[in-house]
């Protein structure tokens, strides 16, 4: 396979407009809202995010 053979295509990184999904743009918001709050919990050692049974 050379070079020649492949074709980059840069989208809008939105893959849920890719899939024809309603309200694709506010959907992918909330996705990346809650993955921030995930991360920002996990972060900082928040007590909430401990399993139960420890």
């Amino acid at each position: 396979m050379s070079k020649d053979d492949v074709e980059l295509v840069r989208g809008s990184g939105n893959l849920l407009r890719y899939l024809k999904q309603p309200n694709a743009t506010l959907e992918q918001l909330r996705l990346i809202l809650a993955a921030r709050i995930i991360k920002s919990l996990t972060v900082n050692s928040c007590g909430t995010c401990q399993p139960a049974y420890e």
